[in-house]
């Protein structure tokens, strides 16, 4: 998800470059009052920060 600093960007999609973005911008930030910037910029209702991260983190291995 992390792409190397000079890496060359044009063997990805834009697809995944915006995947990779998006993600970027649904990480809680201690300078946001541990919000996303997608949950603070994105009309009210169009991020859903929960569903987001449930398909993402592994309940598993949260002990769920």
């Amino acid at each position: 998800r992390v792409l190397p600093k000079g890496s060359d960007l044009s063997v990805y999609t834009q697809e995944q470059l915006d995947a990779i973005a998006f993600h970027h911008n649904a990480k809680p930030r201690k300078s946001l009052g541990w919000m996303s910037p997608a949950e603070l910029f994105l009309p009210q209702g169009t991020f859903d920060f929960q569903a987001y991260w449930t398909n993402i983190i592994n309940p598993v291995a949260l002990g769920a």
